[in-house]
């Protein structure tokens, strides 16, 4: 009987290796170092989890001997760095033989001449040594040709994000293309890709795409994030996404079109009728693209598959709106995921309606509805599986019990995480003489004295923010409300307490430490 207490006990049972580090990946790396001097067994079977992540602060990173010590561990170094120096030059030299993910981040870098922006040189060294093991490299803010070179010889690489390709020409990229660029899995490219590109003679060819198609092979990218800068690299950036059949991820920005060859969209309308696109996106981000309701209506068709899409701040408008809902019906249905901020032409009634449509949603970020949408129309949103909700109710009606209506009516998202109705906080308008002035919207308030209680529903909330008029917050009685019925709750934003969190802690019997929404 002793030995089955013993066996069943939180120590016995902490002592299982496995056990110990499946609870320990849900701890922050300070936690994992408390519980490394527990004992010799957990010091054992943690050391590795602590150590496969390494981040270098400045000058604030772990020291040498020490690194190299566990260098046999490190799968991940995360770099964040002013401009003069990435680390400090004994760790330099230290080779990391399993190292998988680099990332570097460098900030100020305008702040200094292009001869002082030091990370390049021991950047190149670092990547080097590490070209056979390396599958995930981020470069922010630190891009050479010489970089480059040293990036294209990552003979395992997969994943690349990085600001500027810093490709001399187009026939560079396409001599690198079969042996690196179409072998990586996930392309992130923040901005231009070629440094002489008035000077490149390549890109006059006028049937440059149809040659490409002919001579190159596929490409084996699953997702790729590029933004266009001007025609040239959208016939480059076309004929990529052609060449990719396992492209189930695409964001592709820009913000305008460029002469006869039009935007991405009108783009990917075009190889859809000529039959060089047969992609079956799963996502897909077209924020800041322009483009015209039948380009939209054809690539829209196409996608059978697609469960995200991304329009924010586009044209996006009623038209896009029916063609959606009344043409290819079957969004209503499969649609994950929608993003319609900052699209001018939509109005609150056009957003009701979408959520009164769309079942299968669980993540919706719009600007804004209003109360009086709500009245007009007083269907039920059909999302009721939504997770994440991103949109301002604002409130153009007099009473103040408008409020609670609005309570009852976000009580039956049950499965809500996040929901912020920060989206609208003013409204910028201008009179005959072209002067503007900001008009402050009213939004929901969110007290007790106002329906708060009606959410108590809600138990998986994990972010709530909202807008509230100055001066308003909550007090000890909301605080303690939230503690009580949304216990995962750990951010809120857009108000403020009126108890201090001592009290709070004190009234609600728990440690400050363990009170994620007060610290």
């Amino acid at each position: 009987m002793q030995d089955l207490q013993d066996s069943s006990s939180p120590t016995r049972v902490l002592d299982s290796p496995e056990l110990l580090i499946l609870v320990a990946r849900h701890l922050n790396k300070r936690q994992v170092l408390s519980c490394l001097q527990v004992c010799r067994t957990w010091h054992k079977a943690l050391i590795s989890l602590f150590w496969h992540d390494v981040f270098i602060m400045d000058n604030r990173c772990p020291r040498a001997p020490v690194l190299r010590k566990y260098a046999d561990l490190v799968l991940r170094l995360i770099v964040h760095t002013e401009v003069f120096c990435w680390a400090p030059a004994e760790l330099q030299e230290i080779s990391l033989p399993r190292l998988q993910t680099l990332g570097v981040h460098q900030w100020n870098i305008n702040e200094a001449p292009k001869e002082l922006h030091a990370p390049i040189k021991p950047l190149i060294k670092l990547i080097t040594r590490h070209q056979s093991s390396l599958t995930n490299l981020g470069l922010r803010h630190v891009t050479s040709q010489e970089l480059m070179n040293a990036v294209v010889g990552c003979s395992q690489l997969e994943v690349l994000r990085i600001d500027y390709l810093q490709l001399e020409s187009l026939d560079l990229w396409l001599q690198q293309y079969e042996s690196f660029w179409s072998r990586l899995r996930s392309l992130t490219v923040g901005g231009p890709w070629f440094t002489k590109l008035e000077e490149d003679t390549s890109f006059t060819n006028p049937k440059l795409v149809e040659m490409l198609d002919a001579n190159f092979g596929q490409s084996r990218l699953r997702s790729l994030d590029i933004r266009a800068v001007n025609k040239d690299i959208l016939q480059i950036q076309s004929f990529l996404i052609q060449k990719s059949p396992e492209l189930r991820d695409l964001r592709w920005r820009s913000t305008a079109g460029f002469e006869d060859h039009g935007t991405p969209l009108a783009l990917m309308a075009r190889s859809i009728q000529s039959g060089r696109f047969s992609q079956q996106l799963e996502t897909m981000f077209a924020s800041g693209v322009e483009f015209n309701n039948s380009d939209l209506k054809l690539v829209l068709e196409s996608l059978k598959g697609l469960k995200t899409l991304d329009v924010q701040h586009t044209g996006f408008n009623v038209s896009s709106w029916l063609i959606l809902k009344n043409e290819i019906p079957r969004y209503m249905t499969t649609l994950k995921s929608l993003s319609l901020a900052g699209c001018p032409h939509l109005t609150g009634k056009v957003i009701h309606d979408v959520l009164c449509s769309i079942e299968s949603l669980e993540t919706f970020h719009a600007d804004y509805v209003k109360f009086s949408n709500l009245v007009e129309d007083e269907r039920d949103w059909l999302c009721t599986g939504i997770k994440s909700l991103k949109m301002a109710i604002v409130m153009d009606g007099p009473q103040e019990e408008d409020d609670l209506m609005v309570m009852y009516r976000l009580s039956k998202l049950t499965r809500l995480e996040l929901l912020d109705m920060r989206a609208l906080c003013a409204q910028r308008t201008y009179n005959k003489k072209d002067v503007s002035r900001v008009v402050l919207l009213r939004g929901v308030m969110p007290t007790l004295a106002r329906g708060l209680e009606v959410l108590e529903g809600l138990t998986r909330m994990r972010f709530f923010g909202v807008c509230l008029e100055r001066g308003l917050g909550w007090r000890l009685d909301e605080t303690m409300w939230a503690l009580h019925y949304w216990p995962r709750l750990n951010e809120l934003s857009g108000m403020k307490f009126y108890s201090s969190p001592v009290e709070i802690c004190k009234k609600a019997g728990v440690r400050l430490t363990d009170c994620q929404l007060l610290l």
